[in-house]
């Protein structure tokens, strides 16, 4: 449609140079070649428009990586890559590491962790990840992220941080990552902790702010609340 490829030529002018026959039109078939539905390929490319700057031999080590290094299954490799930055990201090879020797994860694991949250390729391991995953193993929630990767997709700063910590202070016992995060400040404060929101809101503006942090490959945002 003209509206998605105005943007394309706004935010990525240099296609214009590639050739349609040697580069444009293998780029296209290579991207279909994943299960992607052709006419869900125009929001595709807008969400992962350095597609079109890499080369063709760069995204086929893409999609191999996806599939190999990540454990992702076919089955599942269109979602993976229609719905997230999987494609473009820098981070593809830092997050295996990460998850083989942080979160001592197969690699059958790593795929269903992918599969079930594609946008976690999109963050920063050094910035996001291994800090949410250290809160998450000290509050004994650990397991329960693995098995529900969209817990990473919340703000560190505006939710897993404090909350965690304001129950660590509290000496209250860990609760499930689904109460902890998936409800209000007031429904936290009061049915999790037993407290007030005051006394929570006032304990969240206390704490000492973290350093601003790195996003890798495409960015990722929070789901409950951005960074």
């Amino acid at each position: 449609p003209p509206f998605y490829f105005h943007r394309m030529l706004k935010t990525s002018p240099r296609i214009l140079s590639r050739s349609i026959d040697e580069y444009l039109r293998p780029q296209v078939q290579q991207l279909l070649s994943v299960g992607i539905p052709p006419s869900s390929l125009p929001k595709m490319m807008m969400r992962n428009q350095k597609v079109f700057e890499y080369s063709l031999d760069r995204v086929k080590q893409r999609i191999l990586f996806l599939k190999d290094g990540l454990g992702v299954p076919d089955a599942r490799m269109a979602y993976v890559t229609y719905g997230s930055v999987a494609l473009v990201s820098s981070n593809l090879e830092k997050f295996a590491y990460f998850a083989r020797t942080e979160l001592c994860l197969e690699r059958a694991a790593i795929g269903h962790m992918v599969c079930r949250f594609p946008s976690l390729l999109g963050h920063s391991v050094e910035g996001d990840l291994r800090p949410k995953w250290l809160l998450f193993a000290e509050g004994e929630v650990g397991h329960e992220a693995i098995r529900d990767p969209i817990c990473f997709g919340f703000s560190l700063r505006e939710r897993i941080r404090p909350r965690l910590l304001f129950l660590k202070q509290l000496q209250r016992p860990a609760c499930s990552l689904q109460r902890l995060l998936r409800v209000s400040d007031k429904q936290f404060a009061h049915q999790v902790c037993e407290s007030d929101l005051e006394t929570y809101m006032h304990f969240k503006r206390q704490l000492v702010p973290l350093a601003p942090s790195r996003r890798g490959g495409g960015g990722g945002g929070g789901v409950g609340g951005t960074d």
